[in-house]
């Protein structure tokens, strides 16, 4: 599901894995490295730990999409100083 899509379909309650896809097409188009240095599953988690945090709104703008890139990259970053 595109940006576009949910924004066209805003009054319906979006899925945690509809987000997480939002998310994962946004983050490899602006940050394409971030996948070759955490590895899929690692992004893959720290997308969907933050699209289970919103799951459920109503409303989503691409401003919202920035946000929580920015939530999900500093997951992958704190996660980083653990390892």
């Amino acid at each position: 599901m595109k940006i576009c899509e949910i924004m066209e379909v805003a009054e319906l309650r979006i899925s945690a894995e509809d987000l997480a896809n939002v998310l994962y097409d946004r983050l490899e188009q602006r940050f394409p490295e971030i996948v070759s240095r955490y590895g899929h599953g690692i992004v893959g988690n720290a997308i969907m730990n933050v699209a289970e945090l919103h799951a459920g709104t109503e409303e989503l703008g691409t401003s919202d999409i920035s946000i929580m890139l920015k939530q999900v990259l500093n997951n992958l970053e704190h996660r980083l100083g653990d390892d």
